[in-house]
């Protein structure tokens, strides 16, 4: 009896998501539809969390995040080869709740 083989094949298309709470409350939904307009592997990435700011360090619950911007997720993709990138960006409100400008949250957006 021989042992079935199967490749595992790199990922062709790469989708980043960014966000907070709805990202968590939804993200077997994000993933499912993520992976089946994809039609082919997919690296994903993800910058979520409850409260997450785009921009500046937050803590909800006691649970502390920095901002998207300044996060590691940045460092890691350029890390990985180049493939198509998709991005899906949500609660960018989220730091109108944190006092922040809407011009400062424009530029943040802009930077990811």
């Amino acid at each position: 009896m021989s042992a079935a083989t199967t490749a595992i094949r790199e990922p062709e298309r790469r989708a980043v998501i960014l966000g907070a709470s709805n990202v968590i409350r939804g993200i077997s939904a994000v993933v499912a539809t993520a992976q089946a307009a994809s039609g082919s592997p997919l690296d994903l990435m993800f910058a979520c969390g409850h409260g997450r700011s785009y921009g500046q360090t937050s803590c909800v619950l006691g649970r502390t995040l920095p901002g998207i911007v300044p996060c590691g997720l940045w460092d890691a993709w350029k890390q990985r080869p180049a493939v198509p990138t998709s991005a899906l960006l949500t609660d960018v409100g989220n730091d109108l709740l944190y006092d922040v400008s809407v011009s400062q949250i424009t530029d943040w957006v802009r930077t990811c």
